[in-house]
């Protein structure tokens, strides 16, 4: 039989069960991957979590494919908690005329 201590401070349910840092990088490379309408550059993307927060760098073709994966990092670890560095290859530069 268990007992239950009441330490007298109000306990909070977590909306949503928090991932080691180790599977939610795994995860959030499984769904870039299995997209296939994603190229392979944008399959080689580095993924890092760190305390939760994603950061993900590397290059892409389009604008389009970086908010794709940027898309899947933030289902899997939340909007706020994604940085999306990946470079797009061929955004070009406009200079100031």
């Amino acid at each position: 039989m268990s007992a239950v201590v009441a330490t007298g401070k109000a306990e909070e349910t977590p909306q949503k069960p928090v991932l080691s840092d180790r599977k939610m990088t795994h995860q959030i490379h499984t769904a870039i991957v299995a997209d296939t309408t994603l190229p392979y550059c944008a399959h080689i993307v580095n993924v890092q979590a760190d305390q939760g927060k994603v950061t993900l760098q590397g290059k892409v073709h389009t604008e389009e494919e970086k908010e794709t994966v940027g898309d899947k990092a933030a289902a899997i670890a939340g909007e706020k908690n994604v940085t999306n560095d990946i470079l797009v290859k061929n955004s070009v530069a406009v200079a100031a005329r």
